[in-house]
């Protein structure tokens, strides 16, 4: 079975100095007057990359998805078919927040579980099998990470600092980092510089090697997928607007290595977001905004065979979520410029349908994932604050179409927030621990 899960999304604290539009200006009154002053201006065009991959053989590879907002969004992640979503965002200190649902139950902790970090940016998360979850962000310009076990989070008391294979520290990335994971053991870091250029930092099961340098003159962050062992690709939108692509074949970097070696795609100029994502071998999908904010998409099939971008509506500042759970099977989750409730699309099994409104009034981007075929989770952060989960299992959305379950408030202090999914009984008969309204 393909689990084709994961997009992780990244998150983004409160902070802005520009104007935006009505639901993220309503969303800037939750942030103190620190927070608006912090504020940097790459935050105003930070992109987040969505990336995908599917779960086989026990490995996962995701990467974030990218954003243009300023507004706090989480990142999600599934790493078994039972159930299990592991969701993370940035806390109003800057802290790395982190909540679970266990498979045959319902959400833990009741509250939220601060994993530190003091992060600059939102951080990303990838997996490289069942029980395995490594976090990326930045402190500073500096890429940190810490990892789970199976166990325990690791370094138990703060992030490790990467630094190259000579011990340098490079301080100046900027945005949104990608990472993706193609084998137990394997983990791939790409950032963004502050002059534009990518680099690359990977652990090979004992130790980090790189950064190395891809060049480029990118206005987007990076998004990174892979669809096998050996093999990853990368996208970025460059200062032109136009699509480039590099990728890892197994023995050698295509187009090139060198930092002028990208492929570039037809059309253009599109906006500094995108996403990158797979359903299985050979497949290979890109995802973009048009100038005029409607998405466009292009894809690789049967290995080689290219289809040019085609145009697929809506009118996003920030480019959807995917989820593939299986093949021919593609779920976008988006926020329409200028509304607070979530859209959405899917392919199966040879059409499109029409963008549908799935409600709610968020002041995040949407996280998706999927922890089996079948199944599809939606996770954003509301006006209030307090996440909200919907669900799609057994045939039928719960809490409903447009409904969302209550998980509680990250921004809070008081570890003992209620968790309505755990304590609202009425949410809860399905003997196989999933959430099903009486």
């Amino acid at each position: 079975m393909y689990v084709i899960d994961c997009i992780e999304i990244a998150i983004c604290v409160l902070r802005v100095e520009a104007a935006m539009t009505a639901p993220y200006s309503r969303a800037l009154e939750h942030a103190d007057e620190e927070e608006r002053i912090t504020a940097r201006t790459d935050w105003i065009t930070l992109m987040y990359n969505v990336s995908h991959c599917r779960l086989d053989k026990g490995h996962t590879s995701v990467a974030p998805a990218a954003i243009a907002t300023t507004t706090p969004s989480i990142s999600a992640i599934s790493w078994n078919e039972s159930g299990r979503i592991d969701v993370f965002g940035v806390a109003p200190d800057d802290s790395v927040w982190h909540k679970y649902h266990v498979p045959n139950g319902g959400f833990e902790p009741v509250g939220f579980e601060d994993l530190g970090g003091f992060v600059d940016s939102a951080p990303v998360v990838t997996s490289w099998a069942a029980g395995r979850l490594d976090l990326f962000a930045l402190q500073g310009g500096t890429v940190v990470h810490k990892y789970f076990d199976g166990s325990d989070w690791q370094p138990s008391s703060d992030w490790e600092r990467l630094l190259g294979q000579d011990g340098s520290e490079y301080e100046d990335f900027v945005g949104q980092l990608a990472a993706a994971s193609w084998a137990p053991g394997r983990l791939d870091v790409v950032g963004k510089a502050e002059n534009g250029t990518y680099l690359h930092l990977y652990y090979d099961g004992a130790n980090w090697v790189g950064w190395e340098n891809f060049g480029g003159n990118f206005s987007s962050a990076p998004s990174m997928t892979s669809w096998a062992e050996n093999r990853f690709d990368i996208f970025g939108v460059d200062v032109d607007g136009s699509v480039l692509h590099k990728y890892w074949d197994g023995e050698q970097y295509q187009p090139g290595h060198g930092p002028d070696d990208w492929e570039k795609l037809d059309g253009g100029p599109f906006l500094s977001t995108i996403a990158s994502s797979s359903w299985g071998p050979g497949r290979l999908d890109v995802w973009t905004l048009d100038e005029d904010g409607a998405l466009s998409h292009a894809f690789w099939s049967n290995y080689a065979d290219y289809h040019k971008f085609e145009g697929l509506g809506g009118n996003f500042t920030t480019v959807p979520q995917v989820v593939h759970w299986g093949p021919d099977r593609t779920d976008l989750v988006g926020q329409f410029a200028g509304e607070v409730q979530y859209s959405y699309k899917y392919y199966f099994p040879t059409q499109w349908s029409d963008w549908q409104a799935k409600g709610g009034d968020f002041v995040s981007q949407p996280a998706v994932t999927a922890w089996s075929a079948d199944n599809l989770n939606i996770l954003g952060i509301g006006e209030s604050g307090v996440l909200d989960w919907q669900l799609w299992i057994g045939g039928q959305w719960l809490p409903s179409f447009s409904g969302y379950y209550a998980l509680g408030n990250p921004g809070e202090s008081d570890a003992s927030i209620s968790n309505e999914m755990v304590q609202d009984e009425d949410q809860v008969v399905l003997l196989d621990g999933y959430k099903q309204e009486m």
